[in-house]
């Protein structure tokens, strides 16, 4: 309700040919929104890569080192994640030299297109370290011809407002993103191709296009509704510990739970590089054993983990109500089971003697 940026009151612009402001759309369809991402089509879509045969051939360069190498379930998988993440980086990479640009393809958009709301792209580049004092120029080019530049800073986040229309009938939105500018001629001839010095680098939320698909305040109310579960499981183990330990150690218990539970997506995620071998190919006990604590904890609390609602409040992102049933489900049930047995411990307890009674 306050006064956006080139308003004269709310609402109102200070320019009469305008329907709405640049500040008040960005609040209204990026901040106070409930939306909906899409990435790229993957990698592996792409490439349509083998990925059996990638995989053999990842063991076959480990056997011409080590004759009796027998590759683990987790060395499979831990070999299928460096090809994904290799075919990933050369996928979301661009050389300014050797290609130029790169397509990427965003499925699923229909819904986006037979709405009347405009289209977020939002991107993010890493180039050089990240220097704050360069800018980078990026060329955006659409199926029907249209080009847009931006000067776009490395290491943070820039949006592109894209109309409807840009998404084409089947449902599919096209783009094709040049590492540098593409300037038409002032005489209409070939276009003008000034190249960045360096490759730059898509991260993992580094592009992504998103339309609004519901209301900021029911988001909101879901996203509380979380946090109270989230909380509702936290209570119940501290109430289950309270029972039958003392006062520090079942506050130490619930606050380990929660840091624990916090930190589980990261936990998962360091396995990916953790082997139960050393350098050498050897087989180790104590690598063994942390392996299968970290992931069995790592799986215990990952539900917990993934819920993410303050983040998403935070972006504008939407979490649906089949969402916060799938990802509160189960923390709800383990809450209820937690405090059943501290309901029984407690019962169970004697908590005073009195008399010799």
């Amino acid at each position: 309700n306050q006064t956006a940026v080139g308003e004269i009151r709310p609402n109102v612009p200070a320019d009469e040919t305008a329907n709405m402001t640049e500040d008040r759309m960005i609040l209204t369809t990026q901040v106070l929104a409930a939306r909906k991402t899409v990435r790229p089509v993957s990698a592996m879509n792409y490439f349509e890569v083998d990925m059996d045969a990638a995989v053999q051939q990842r063991v076959q360069q480990e056997r011409r080192q080590n004759p009796d190498f027998d590759p683990t379930t987790r060395d499979i998988n831990g070999y299928m994640v460096e090809i994904y993440d290799q075919l990933n980086l050369s996928y979301m990479s661009i050389h300014p030299f050797d290609e130029g640009y790169e397509g990427y393809v965003f499925e699923g958009l229909a819904a986006a297109k037979s709405s009347d709301s405009p289209i977020i792209l939002r991107y993010k580049i890493n180039a050089e370290g990240n220097r704050p004092d360069r800018i980078y120029n990026l060329t955006f080019q659409f199926p029907d011809g249209s080009v847009v530049t931006r000067r776009t800073g490395l290491g943070f986040s820039h949006t592109l407002t894209l109309t409807p229309d840009a998404i084409q009938d089947d449902g599919n939105l096209y783009i094709q993103i040049y590492n540098g500018a593409l300037r038409p001629s002032p005489d209409g001839s070939e276009a003008q191709w000034l190249p960045n010095p360096e490759v730059i680098t898509f991260p993992s939320d580094g592009l992504e296009v998103s339309y609004t698909v519901g209301s900021y305040r029911m988001n909101f109310v879901r996203i509380v509704f979380v946090l109270w579960v989230k909380l509702a499981f936290l209570i119940a183990i501290g109430i289950v510990a309270a029972t039958f330990l003392s006062f520090p150690v079942a506050a130490l218990l619930a606050l380990g739970t929660f840091l624990v539970a916090e930190g589980a997506g990261w936990i998962i995620y360091s396995l990916e590089s953790w082997s139960v071998t050393n350098h050498a190919r050897e087989w180790q006990l104590w690598r063994f054993i942390v392996s299968n604590i970290a992931e069995g904890v790592g799986t215990l609390f990952l539900t917990y983990s993934e819920l993410k609602p303050t983040q998403r409040l935070a972006t504008g992102l939407l979490l649906s109500w089949g969402e916060v049933f799938r990802g509160t489900a189960v923390l709800m049930l383990t809450s209820l089971g937690l405090y059943a047995l501290g309901v029984l411990i407690f019962r169970r307890r004697e908590l005073a003697t009195y008399s010799g009674q």
